[in-house]
């Protein structure tokens, strides 16, 4: 979600609109570069849930003060006029088979509210799309599917001799395949489906290459970590396929991320970009199901199927950030 207020921010400033953004706490550098008016609703860091309600008590004031204005609603907040969907907690407890616990509870409470109150709720998969309306009874002639926008000039194809450079900078040597798996929540994102998996392959023919969350101990000549990338771009280029068996995939723009740099994709069918990918070409491999042969066996398929060469599933599904905006200022204004 902070990847998609960015885009939202630049796509709209871009597009001519002023931005205001209401949050909890603000990154003052990124909003100096962003140029939004920043609306800062301030509570107690502690404990994290609580804090969470308190703003979202906060934005409801706020939000009735400003009734007047388009809204739109990242957060779980009641009263913005469009909701954004790119996940959903009962979504996700069912899919990890998992109770609900108190907290749970109130975290699925704050969503009903949202997606309640809201004139239009924009779902970011067919998946999402119908989870609202099997888990939150969400009216159809309030709820539209539009997949997440995905910055095509910072994602791109990079030449054979740039990606040659990148792969020396991040220390690839050609000797084994780097399988990308950027996460910040291993479990979810299944890095040890994805470790299982490296058992059904031929014996040091892949390493998997970790950004973001330090990954358990113990996974030492199979994992290699490099911390949080600022630039996952040149990782995606440098790389030789991304791997996300993710147990909850609302969305995953990581994939649509990697495809465009060139590198193919592993993708669960249960992901929401597989709903866009499964007509992509040998570029994207859906897996059926997450048993490590299967993963084993999308692996091996897109590592020979070779560098993407084919992105035009960016245009048929109109990913790009400049119509992402357009489809939500008519939406904005047709729900107005």
């Amino acid at each position: 979600m902070e990847r998609y207020l960015y885009d939202l921010l630049t796509g709209f400033r871009d597009a001519g609109d002023e931005n205001r953004v209401v949050v909890r706490r603000a990154d003052r550098a990124l909003a100096q570069e962003l140029g939004p008016e920043i609306v800062e609703l301030k509570t107690l860091s502690q404990p994290r849930l609580w804090a969470k309600v308190r703003f979202s008590l906060k934005a409801k004031r706020w939000l009735s003060e400003h009734s007047g204005e388009p809204t739109v609603a990242l957060a779980r907040v009641p009263g913005a006029k469009m909701v954004m969907c790119g996940g959903n907690h009962l979504g996700y407890l069912e899919r990890i088979g998992r109770r609900r616990s108190l907290q749970d509870r109130l975290e699925i409470y704050m969503e009903k509210r949202a997606y309640a109150t809201a004139r239009v709720v924009v779902a970011h998969s067919q998946l999402m799309h119908r989870q609202l309306v099997q888990f939150y009874q969400v009216p159809a002639e309030r709820l539209v599917t539009l997949y997440p926008p995905v910055d095509t000039q910072r994602f791109h194809v990079y030449s054979a001799d740039e990606r040659q450079g990148l792969r020396r900078q991040f220390g690839f040597d050609d000797d084994r395949a780097r399988l990308v798996f950027p996460s910040g929540n291993h479990l979810r994102k299944g890095l040890d489906l994805l470790v299982a998996a490296l058992a059904h392959l031929p014996e040091d023919s892949c390493e998997i290459v970790v950004a973001g969350g330090t990954p358990p101990r113990g996974l030492a000549g199979r994992v290699r970590y490099l911390g949080y990338v600022n630039k996952m771009e040149e990782l995606y280029a440098a790389g030789d396929a991304t791997v996300l068996p993710s147990r909850y995939e609302p969305f995953g723009l990581v994939y649509v991320e990697s495809m465009l740099c060139g590198t193919p994709a592993v993708v669960p069918a249960s992901a929401g970009a597989a709903e866009i990918l499964k007509d992509a070409g040998p570029g994207a491999a859906i897996m059926p199901s997450l048993d490590a042969e299967s993963i084993a066996a999308a692996i091996k398929a897109v590592l020979a199927s070779g560098r993407v060469t084919d992105t035009q599933f960016v245009d048929r599904h109109k990913l790009s950030v400049p119509a992402h905006i357009l489809a939500l200022r008519e939406l904005l204004e047709q729900f107005s």
